[in-house]
């Protein structure tokens, strides 16, 4: 009887910075939809997420330890991770369906309803995460060479 009470009471969701994100894309996507100039939707605004918070630091970190152990290594794991990368980006509407199911898409788009919205917004996020990448690289690569040499 607790099991079926507790199904009918839902918990609160919670609305983190990603399903932010998607809803920007998901409105510059409905309301500046052109054929001409590509708009980023939703899945695109989590894939530039996923990717500068955790795809770009697992490659600089392994990549800078398998550097540094065998070069050989280090240009078969660069091969493979291309590989799945390309997979990754191919798939991502798979994908993210899966890891993003349609109730919280649902749910997401249902809270940020009356929200105001701006495409200067959804563009700033969108690029800044992109211009991310770089800073990202040379600050974990050189975090990465103060630890080696602390340790050594």
């Amino acid at each position: 009887m607790r099991k079926q009470e507790y199904k009918e009471q839902e918990r609160p969701r919670r609305y983190y910075f990603f399903d932010y994100l998607f809803w920007l894309g998901e409105i510059t996507w409905l309301n500046y939809h052109t054929y001409d100039i590509k708009q980023p939707n939703g899945n695109e605004m989590l894939v530039v997420c996923s990717m500068s918070f955790i795809f770009i630091p697992i490659l600089t970190i392994v990549g800078h330890f398998l550097y540094d152990y065998d070069r050989s290594i280090f240009e078969f794991f660069s091969l493979v991770l291309l590989i799945v990368w390309i997979v990754a980006i191919i798939m991502k509407d798979r994908l993210l369906g899966k890891i993003y199911p349609p109730s919280r898409r649902k749910a997401v788009m249902q809270h940020y309803e009356g929200r105001k919205f701006s495409q200067t917004r959804c563009y700033f996020f969108f690029f800044t995460l992109i211009l991310l990448f770089i800073p990202e690289l040379v600050l974990l690569s050189t975090a990465l060479k103060w630890i080696n040499e602390t340790i050594k």
